[in-house]
């Protein structure tokens, strides 16, 4: 049987990532503040906030809660950080992903 998660508002969605049409993004993430309840990270026009909520069109979109399915069992992130570079973001990213796995440096970055 699936975990379905349903809001307390009929009118919300929960949702765990979205890209939007008017090319915003909304990601649930931990609220820093309180590791029991989630937030959403919104990406829109550059800048990056947190937010109980968002209003995107007709829909109040809402974080997929803590204590839903797996969300009380992993780890998510508690926000977003400005990064240098796509290069060294992939760089940051492949030497973690070397370092706990068995994966070739080389082919990871060949493609």
């Amino acid at each position: 049987m699936q975990n379905v998660c349903l809001p307390a508002d009929p009118h919300e969605i929960v949702t765990d990532f979205a890209d939007l049409d008017d090319g915003s993004r909304v990601e649930t993430v931990e609220n820093p503040t309180d590791p029991t309840k989630t937030l959403l990270a919104i990406y829109e026009n550059g800048n990056v906030r947190l937010d109980e909520r968002f209003q995107s069109g007709g829909r109040m979109l809402v974080p997929v809660p803590r204590d839903s399915g797996i969300f009380n069992r992993v780890r998510l992130p508690k926000g977003a950080a400005p990064y240098e570079s796509i290069r060294s973001l992939l760089t940051n990213t492949s030497g973690l992903l070397c370092a706990c796995l068995d994966i070739d440096p080389v082919s990871l970055l060949s493609g």
